[in-house]
């Protein structure tokens, strides 16, 4: 009775050991099918009790061929002797023969030299008591990997594994190139590249940091340049502090110097902060940046003094370290004007100017100026006269000449010659008149020096 037993777990082990082989070969396909069949089937009783087990087990069976008879062995793992007739279909004819096979042994069966023998015919009546053999139709599971598209004899591909289309898969769904069981990504991972960004939904890979404001993304923030989307438009948005264009590209609708700026603050920089360049100042409202030493005198500046251009002053001698050079916005007019700091001063310059000048006319005219500009006079007037008198002289010549009768021809050719003669003096005094006044000019120049 205990042989029988370790034998019958000798047996449960060896079937478990192919069960297991069995099943992990199957599982190198993740999709499986069954494809149940029926086969008579050998189930032994004790009693009414079913064994669980082959107390007869049919091995070795051999189709017989031209240098070998057909054979099979039947083992008793039953724990006693067993009286059985073996019964089996052998080339389309019932056969059966009648044997005592002792506990823990085996029977040979042979037949023809013949492939003739139909292995799933074999079945036994025992005739050992309270002992039963019952040869059953059964119906066993068949699993194996399941084809995509079924019928095709093509292996469905694994959750996980690279595919084209859908079809390919078992679990019928391809995502970005991989196969999955659900709609979103196998163990939601995308496998996106360094490029790509993972929708929220594991659907699928987008292109990321690509979508310039105003745009809508398919999926994701990530795909928009700033980074953010508008939760009504859906569009791509920037935030506080943001680069934009228009008002519309901003979370806050509020566009100051292409910076988004809060939306409780409209029209104000962002932070206060207008971020004006070195020739710029910001006004004092935080709005904007105005050029500064632009508008000219007389002019209005759009919101701050250091608009106005500034107007400088130095002192004589061209003392640059020591020029001052002020922008200035007249609150009274709001208009840019003269520093008055500077209008004092240039006063005072000009009133220096002047004293000075009259100093040196004072001091030309007691240091012989007078007298310089009496000889200039006393110059020209005698030269006047002495010119006077060479016209004088020439007149009397030339009516002595006209006397003369008997040389009227003569006489007739010189008058024009003296005449000419005339002419030429009266330019040369001329000239010489101009030349005294230029010269008396230049000294009136000098003396104002």
């Amino acid at each position: 009775m205990k042989r029988g037993k370790r034998c019958y777990f000798l047996l449960l082990f060896f079937i478990l050991v192919l069960s297991l082989n069995t099943f992990a070969d199957d599982t190198t396909c993740q999709y499986l099918e069954n494809k149940p069949y029926t086969k008579n089937t050998n189930l032994f009783y004790q009693g009414s009790t079913y064994l669980g087990y082959d107390t007869l087990e049919i091995r070795n069976i051999k189709q017989g061929n031209s240098t070998s008879p057909m054979e099979f062995k039947v083992y008793n793992n039953y724990y006693q002797e067993v009286n059985v007739t073996i019964r089996y279909m052998f080339n389309g004819q019932q056969q059966s023969v009648q044997v005592i096979i002792p506990f823990d042994e085996y029977v040979l069966v042979n037949g023809s030299s013949s492939p003739g023998l139909d292995e799933d015919s074999i079945n036994f009546i025992i005739t050992t008591s309270n002992l039963e053999s019952r040869f059953l139709p059964i119906t066993f599971e068949n699993l194996s990997c399941k084809e995509c598209p079924n019928g095709t004899g093509i292996l469905c591909l694994n959750d996980g594994m690279p595919c084209n289309i859908s079809s390919e898969c078992g679990g019928n769904y391809c995502l970005d190139s991989y196969c999955s069981n659900s709609s979103t990504c196998f163990n939601q991972d995308c496998k996106c590249e360094s490029n790509e960004i993972q929708c929220p939904d594991n659907t699928g890979c987008v292109n990321k940091s690509y979508l310039q404001l105003g745009l809508k993304p398919i999926c994701s923030a990530g795909e928009c340049v700033s980074g953010y989307i508008d939760s009504e438009t859906g569009n791509c948005i920037t935030r506080e502090g943001g680069v934009c264009n228009v008002s519309s590209d901003c979370e806050s609708n509020s566009c100051v110097r292409n910076i988004c700026s809060s939306s409780s603050s409209l029209g104000i920089c962002y932070n206060n902060d207008c971020k004006c360049a070195q020739d710029e100042v910001q006004c004092l409202d935080n709005t904007k940046c105005v050029k500064k030493d632009s508008i000219g005198i007389g002019n209005k500046p759009l919101c701050m003094q250091e608009e106005c251009k500034k107007e400088t002053y130095c002192p004589l001698f061209f003392k640059s370290n020591k020029c001052i050079s002020y922008p200035y916005l007249n609150n009274v007019t709001g208009l840019c004007d003269v520093h008055p700091e500077i209008s004092k001063l240039r006063s005072k310059r000009l009133i220096s100017i002047i004293f000075g000048l009259l100093v040196l006319f004072i001091v030309f005219m007691l240091f012989g100026g007078l007298k310089i500009i009496k000889t200039i006079f006393k110059g020209k007037e005698k030269i006047n006269e002495e010119a006077q008198m060479k016209v004088e002289e020439i007149e009397d010549d030339v009516k002595n000449k006209a006397e003369v009768t008997e040389e009227g021809a003569d006489n007739a050719e010189e008058i024009p010659k003296e005449s000419e003669e005339k002419d030429v003096l009266a330019m040369e005094i001329e000239k010489l008149n101009r030349e005294m006044g230029n010269l008396a000019e230049k000294q009136k120049k000098k003396n104002k020096i």
